[in-house]
């Protein structure tokens, strides 16, 4: 009798990149698709990004015809932006026949290029075979119900998109019945924008109904699209059920009273990281239930109750909720109706009290002298947070000395806007005064502040001692009568400088400053080469290992994606930085949602694998009253510092460490902040967003000591190491940070 063994080898896992290798040794005599796409930048086989959009293109139905070709036989690129290039209908056809072979592309962006129905389900048609792309962008494509019918059917067999932008189309609620059955068994899309469509009352509560069932979604927006109360109440019990929702927008639907029932969600809800309720009807009754809700509630980053008729005592409800609330890392006020010294006493207490704000929106609420003047005198001591916005909230010559006082402490500060509050020469200086202390600043609106030539020289040193503020906004002031669209660039600025002789001595701008501006531009560019500019894929907090460690919420995926291309366009060519700058104001933090834009303004980052961004500034739009939310390019890095925007073709470059490798290190230690939320979720089994002390400490004992048993003793003393409070519980926080230990040990 002979035995056979037979030995199983595991197959190597294929990569992106062995695909290309392997595609490249076995097909030499394949041109890399280069004989259609080299009129469009593919000029080497290295190049992985090229936009069309930014390099001026409108190559129409018969370009795309092309391009799709080229795309057939491509192995090298990897993101392809085709935003408005006048595809159409016949145009889309052609690339959904590319997009069944290619199987290379991850990020594809089509935004206004009036597919209409027909042009959405031939791409459908693509991506039901095709497995690797992973963001796709149609905004604006006038798709109506029949089109999302085809993407209802795409996403039940499609298994690799994991971010979708339906945003301003006319979409109804068949088509969102068909899009939320597919949610019901799709395990893999995790941000789903549908704003500003018209899926009403029957589509919100399709989706909702998915949601009790879908385990993969992490960011949803559902901005403007004439929810009422019944449609408002339903998404909220359906997150009763659901773990995994992080973020969600709600902004101008008028769900009125049903923010009650959200209030009570937010007792329980424990992943809930994002809430936008902008102009949605909240009154004075919901918002004292949303303080009783946000007491219980431990999980709230970032939360947007702007353009909501709120008032003092409304508003002295929520704020006595959020104290305390060591998560909370941006909050929204903006046109709230808070009035006087009572308004800004609350709002003193939770800058206190609130740990680790770093975004405060104040702007249109009527502060008065003395309340800025208080605000101020609170600023000083705090440590932590690093952009405001106090436009038009009655600052005035005063209240800018004291604002001037308080920047003078600080040794860290993002974002300044004083819009609108006629505070007059003296009051700019003295703030330029303090602003030119700092080296961190990145954006300013001084706008319609009656400033005249007497701040040139301010202004000046401003930019000469602040190297990564672009430009700072002057419109509606005398001194801007002159300025493109009233923004004083630094390019522009250092043009008029080397005119006037202003800075006499320190040639423009300051030889040393201009130096250190160009060499980092030039290193920003060198390090934009070498990476994607595919948005964040989720939400996910990115803990330093320190009491109060920044938050870095990833932010919207697909809704200001253009205009953040525009501005790394601009930054890296000098000539068009004289023109007017992108509109750059803030939009609050996180995925897909919050803010003062549609769906927050997402800011791409390094790697699909990176999840974390770096926060928004205190800069905002000009309220506008009407329906239409705010649109605004990224920020929240809000302009995010590396950002890559694929302006050009960028050459491949290995990625350091990826997310995936971090959480299957050898150690099989819990790393990345989703394994810490899936143990921490795992823990709490009451969902009331904290561990009682002595069950963790039953649990922290479990954990390998190099086979050394620890006493109750020590592993107390361990923990009070990293304890915020001594109250007996152990917040999500508090609990990265221990496990994080764990991991240094």
């Amino acid at each position: 009798l002979g035995l056979v063994y037979v030995k199983f080898y595991r197959a190597p896992q294929c990569t992106s990149a062995t695909m290309m290798m392997n595609h490249a040794s076995n097909n030499e005599d394949n041109d890399n698709g280069r004989k259609f796409l080299e009129q469009y930048g593919l000029t080497d086989n290295s190049i992985t990004s090229l936009n069309l959009f930014l390099q001026g293109y409108k190559i129409g139905g018969t370009g795309i015809t092309d391009f799709a070709k080229g795309l057939v036989e491509n192995w090298s690129l990897t993101q392809v932006e085709l935003r408005k290039q006048e595809i159409g209908k016949d145009g889309a056809i052609a690339l959904g026949q590319a997009l069944k072979q290619n199987r290379y592309l991850r990020y594809l962006g089509l935004g206004r290029n009036k597919l209409c129905n027909e042009g959405c389900v031939a791409i459908m048609e693509g991506l039901r075979m095709n497995q690797t792309l992973e963001y796709l962008d149609l905004e604006w494509n006038e798709i109506r119900d029949d089109g999302a019918v085809a993407i209802g059917e795409m996403l039940k067999y499609n298994n690799s998109l994991q971010s979708l932008i339906l945003e301003r189309n006319k979409v109804k609620a068949k088509g969102a019945l068909a899009i939320a059955e597919a949610l019901k068994v799709n395990e893999k899309l995790h941000n789903l924008n549908l704003g500003y469509n018209k899926i009403m009352n029957a589509g919100a509560a399709a989706v909702a109904e998915a949601l009790t069932v879908n385990e993969a979604l992490i960011t949803l927006s559902v901005y403007l699209n004439e929810i009422r109360k019944e449609g408002g109440i339903a998404l909220a019990q359906a997150l009763r059920k659901n773990n995994t929702l992080q973020s969600i927008n709600l902004q101008s639907n008028r769900i009125g009273a049903a923010v009650v029932e959200w209030a009570e969600l937010l007792k329980m809800n424990a992943t809930i990281r994002e809430l936008n309720l902008q102009n949605t009807l909240v009154d004075e009754a919901c918002a004292e239930r949303l303080g009783a809700g946000f007491r219980n509630n431990q999980s709230i980053m970032s939360l947007n109750l702007a353009r909501n008729q709120i008032g003092n005592r409304g508003m002295k409800a929520i704020l006595s909720g959020l104290k305390g609330k060591t998560a909370l890392r941006y909050l929204d006020l903006s046109g709230t109706g808070l009035e006087g010294v009572d308004a800004v006493e609350d709002i003193c207490e939770l800058i206190e009290l609130g740990g680790n704000l770093q975004v405060l929106q104040l702007d249109d609420n009527n502060l008065n002298k003395k309340g800025i003047v208080m605000l101020c005198t609170r600023l000083e001591r705090n440590v932590v947070l690093h952009s405001i916005n106090l436009d038009r909230a009655g600052v005035t010559r005063e209240g800018a000395i004291a604002l001037s006082v308080a920047l003078k402490k600080k040794s860290y500060w993002l974002s300044l806007s004083v819009a609108g509050n006629k505070i007059g020469s003296d009051g700019i200086k003295n703030i330029c005064l303090a602003l030119r202390d700092l080296t961190s600043l990145t954006e300013l609106d001084f706008s319609e502040n009656d400033i005249t030539n007497v701040c040139e020289d301010a202004l000046y040193r401003v930019l000469q001692a602040n190297p990564h503020l672009p430009f700072i906004r002057l419109k509606g002031n005398d001194i801007a009568r002159d300025l493109p669209s009233g923004v004083l660039t630094r390019a522009l600025a250092e043009q008029l400088v080397a005119v006037s002789g202003a800075l006499t001595g320190e040639g423009a701008l300051g030889e040393s400053a201009a130096a250190d501006t160009s060499a980092a531009n030039q290193a920003n560019m060198n390090s934009t080469a070498g990476s994607n500019f595919l948005p964040t894929l989720g939400a996910t907090p990115h803990l330093n290992g320190a009491k109060g460690a920044a938050y870095q919420p990833s932010t919207n995926f697909a809704t200001n994606n253009r205009q953040s291309y525009t501005a790394a366009y601009e930054a890296a060519n000098p000539a068009s930085t004289l023109g007017q700058p992108p509109n750059r104001n803030l939009t609050p933090p996180l995925p897909t949602t919050s803010g003062r834009v549609a769906a927050t303004a997402h800011t791409p980052a390094t790697s699909l694998a990176n999840h974390s961004v770096t926060l928004p500034r205190a800069l905002s739009p000009t309220f506008q009253p009407s329906m239409v939310p705010y649109k605004s390019p990224v920020r929240p890095g809000l302009s995010p510092a590396n950002y890559t925007g694929a302006m050009s073709p960028v050459k491949h470059t290995h990625t350091p460490g990826t997310l995936k490798r971090l959480e299957c290190n050898i150690g099989k230690l819990t790393i990345t902040e989703d394994q810490l939320r899936r143990k921490f979720n795992q823990l709490d089994r009451n969902g009331n967003g904290w561990l009682d002390k002595q069950e963790f400490i039953n649990v922290y004992r479990e954990f390998e000591n190099f086979g050394v048993e620890q006493s109750d003793e020590k592993i107390k003393s361990i923990i009070s190491k990293h304890k915020m409070f001594d109250d007996g519980k152990v917040t999500f926080d508090e609990f990265c940070i221990i496990m994080l230990g764990l991991v240094q040990r």
